[in-house]
């Protein structure tokens, strides 16, 4: 989603309604709590303010918001396509498919037990089914368990529906 950037630098962005009203005291408490969030969690509040940022200016820049007004079936399908065209990749993971598409991994999940699917069993079941259709052995093959008699198989051992060769006293 390219963001015309002229449009929201040095700008400034109303505080008194939508997502201004809620970014600009968090940002500030931020600010003031530096020094006491020096914490493994850092990164992931970081990535989080990030994204809300991102998705300020682009509220900002009137970008297109077409994941909410098209709804959760049509969202639900560009996931389905995405996740498609990378099932080969072994990366491919719930936290690089939801940010590709601005949503969270819960949301994610929701969208796809919708549609009856878990993320992981959608993938497997692709995955399945790509390494079925490239493989030369088709479905109507048959096997044989064990070798005949005729191709030169070693005997096996008596059962009991095989008289034993014991001799009786």
């Amino acid at each position: 989603m390219p963001v015309d950037l002229e449009r929201v630098t040095a700008t400034p962005v109303p505080c008194h309604d939508g997502l201004g009203q809620v970014v600009r005291p968090l940002l500030y408490g931020l600010a003031r709590q530096m020094a006491h969030l020096e914490s493994c969690g850092t990164p992931r509040l970081a990535d989080h303010v990030v994204g809300l940022i991102g998705t300020l200016l682009a509220e900002q820049a009137g970008a297109d918001r077409s994941t909410e007004e098209d709804g959760p079936g049509v969202l639900t399908q560009r996931l389905l396509a995405y996740m498609e065209e990378r099932l080969a990749d072994p990366g491919l993971s719930p936290e690089g498919i939801a940010a590709a598409h601005r949503i969270s991994r819960r949301y994610l999940y929701k969208l796809l037990a919708a549609q009856g699917h878990t993320l992981s069993g959608w993938i497997r079941e692709q995955r399945l089914d790509r390494c079925g259709a490239s493989s030369p052995i088709r479905p109507w093959t048959t096997f044989r368990s064990a070798p005949s008699a005729d191709a030169g198989a070693l005997p096996t051992r008596p059962t009991s529906a095989t008289p034993s060769r014991r001799p009786t006293a």
